[in-house]
């Protein structure tokens, strides 16, 4: 028969301040791949202009929001 013991987190007061640094990538990825869109958009290459404008918007959006959330906490 074994027991286990729970250990507590090292650093406890440091895990909410994790699922903040994640989102911050993920916010500049998404508007770096807006930009990446807006220049397709402008030079009408690679992908038709309708997509260019709806992942502009839509990676816009999603970066906005996740920016929002990790503000918000």
């Amino acid at each position: 028969m074994t027991t286990t013991v729970p250990v507590a987190h090292p650093r406890p007061a440091t895990r909410p301040l994790r699922g903040v640094l994640r989102r911050w990538p993920l916010a500049a990825g998404l508007l770096g791949h807006a930009a990446w869109d807006v220049w397709h958009h402008r030079t009408n290459r690679v992908v038709t202009r309708s997509l260019a404008e709806f992942c502009v918007v839509l990676d816009t959006l999603l970066a906005a929001a996740m920016i929002v959330v990790a503000i918000s906490g």
